[in-house]
């Protein structure tokens, strides 16, 4: 969803910036104010795209990080279960019993 918003920002971004070009080109009495908010738009715009991959960057490591912590509770547990089995004094009784573990 925030993907397609930025998309749909930068194309509405771009066509400001080219119609603000076409003003410029044209010679219109304004044109140096039209440059400076061009130039302006393009600076918050690079800042705002900067940010959002930094974001993205740091939500890439936090789900990275996630999976791993998933993994080791993961094996964490069967460590756990494991050491339950080995540690048991329940030796058996019966050569059956003694496969059966």
């Amino acid at each position: 969803m925030k993907v397609r918003c930025i998309t749909v920002l930068f194309c509405l971004q771009q066509a400001v910036l080219e119609c603000g070009k076409k003003f410029v080109d044209e010679g219109h009495s304004s044109s140096d104010e039209i440059q400076a908010r061009c130039d302006g738009l393009q600076e918050k715009w690079d800042e705002l795209k900067a940010l959002a991959e930094a974001r993205q960057h740091k939500l890439e490591e936090s789900m990275t990080y996630q999976q791993f912590s998933a993994n080791v509770d993961e094996e964490e547990t069967w460590v756990n279960e494991k050491n339950t089995l080995v540690s048991s004094d329940d030796y058996g009784d019966t050569l059956a019993a003694v496969q059966v573990r």
